[in-house]
């Protein structure tokens, strides 16, 4: 108990705002848009949208498997969405994921021992005024998983993904700030805790610039959403455009819900001991009016995550909703569809195939077929639904495309309602 209230009123204290257009109490947001979009400093020309389409895929087989691994209860991939953050006194532009299933924030930072490649300079310690390395006495070091103690006293940290992706290096704070460029700054948190990579290794699909670090916005103590919370609240929402959009989304953090209007979905979200991620319960999934066995499982812990393109579901449940979709139609689906795709159909659009819903504790979500549901690559519509193995499941970014996605943490809700995200 009294390390909950000392982490209580240690949050209070690290986050005290300094704005200059903006008032933090009203809440602020901030552009988020996909690795892959043309606004992204990543952006490649060369890659075509099939391309893009099966690396997101292939991606997002890799975070699934990810999940699952006991030792760190943490993972990555890539980055599908980006945020730009500045950070130290004077400020640093970095680029970085936002991921509702890490719960930590983490940079890169000279002096560097073993860095990937990133389009912006790697933040230097030594030429903020504002950044402090901290000790193995402070709360943080306590707090955080990933944490430890080393022989000088200083607090450290060790990251390690089941892709054998890695960051190693001390936990420190400084000024993060938001805003379109280092001056106009619309709001900054003094005191932000985060971990400064020395020593970084990312996986190989990501060294062509891929990232500067993971703007962790799990269920944590020391992730960004709970940092920035005393401030602007313990609500925050994003809206997500497709990676080809030339717009971008937002994500937002106030005090009060942001949604409005009659078609608003909202579920009870739970959370698991030492992990970050937010959970909601699937009872079943319906194929136009039809509902899918899901197998042995009588309902599935899904994950809502914004770090993977693609919803996946077990194998067992994936084959009953496989069944479901040809029976339901007599088009004659691909014979060998790209991988990781199972079910792709030649000549047709999404508008042919039927509608899906996802049958949550708390109501129906259903996926429009033209965003959600399925996906287009070159002459073939594919479903945007994978197979898992693991024993987790997620609802991917495809998923939540062009809705608004809003995270109470208070009342333990996410709710959903269908947008123009671009417009958001």
């Amino acid at each position: 108990m009294e390390l909950v209230m000392l982490l209580i009123v240690h949050l209070t204290l690290l986050s005290t705002p300094c704005t200059s257009k903006a008032k933090p109490s009203n809440g602020f947001s901030v552009d988020i848009f996909h690795r892959d979009s043309p606004l992204s400093p990543f952006y490649d020309p060369s890659l075509n949208h099939t391309k893009i389409v099966l690396r997101a895929a292939m991606r997002s087989i890799s975070r699934s498997y990810n999940l699952d691994k006991v030792e760190t209860k943490i993972i990555t991939n890539n980055g599908e969405y980006l945020m730009r953050v500045f950070i130290g006194t004077p400020p640093e532009e970095s680029f970085l994921d936002v991921d509702t299933g890490s719960g930590l924030i983490w940079i890169q930072c000279q002096p560097c021992a073993k860095c990937f490649q990133q389009v912006t300079p790697i933040f230097d310690t030594m030429k903020s005024s504002t950044y402090e390395k901290l000790p193995c006495s402070s709360l943080p070091c306590r707090m955080l998983p990933s944490a430890y103690c080393v022989g000088s006293g200083d607090c450290s940290y060790k990251i390690s993904y089941g892709d054998g992706s890695f960051s190693i290096g001390e936990i420190g704070s400084d000024v993060i700030s938001f805003g379109p460029d280092d001056k106009n700054l619309l709001v900054s948190f003094q005191s932000t805790v985060f971990g400064c990579g020395y020593n970084n290794s990312w996986f190989p699909d990501r060294t062509v610039q891929s990232t500067t670090g993971i703007a962790g916005l799990g269920n944590s103590p020391y992730s960004l959403v709970s940092q920035v919370s005393p401030k602007v609240g313990r609500i925050f929402s994003y809206c997500l455009l497709p990676f080809w959009s030339q717009s971008s989304g937002k994500l937002r953090f106030s005090f009060e819900s942001t949604q409005s209007g009659t078609e608003v979905f909202t579920i009870p979200m739970f959370s698991k001991p030492d992990h970050p991620f937010y959970y909601v319960t699937l009872n079943a999934i319906s194929v136009d009016k039809t509902n899918v066995t899901i197998g042995d499982h009588l309902k599935i812990d899904m994950i809502v995550d914004s770090g993977s393109s693609f919803t996946s579901i077990p194998s067992e449940t994936f084959n009953s909703l496989y069944d479901e979709i040809t029976d339901s139609r007599e088009y004659k689906p691909l014979a060998n569809p790209p991988p990781p795709f199972k079910l792709c159909y030649e000549g047709l659009t999404s508008l042919d195939l039927p509608s899906i819903t996802f049958n949550f504790s708390g109501g129906a979500f259903p996926l429009p077929s033209s965003n959600n549901a399925y996906i287009s690559l070159d002459k073939l519509v594919c479903l945007a639904i994978l197979p898992t193995e693991d024993t987790f499941s997620i609802l991917g970014s495809i998923s939540q495309v062009n809705h608004k996605v809003e995270y109470d943490l208070d009342k333990k809700t996410i709710s959903f309602a269908q947008t123009d995200c671009s417009l958001a």
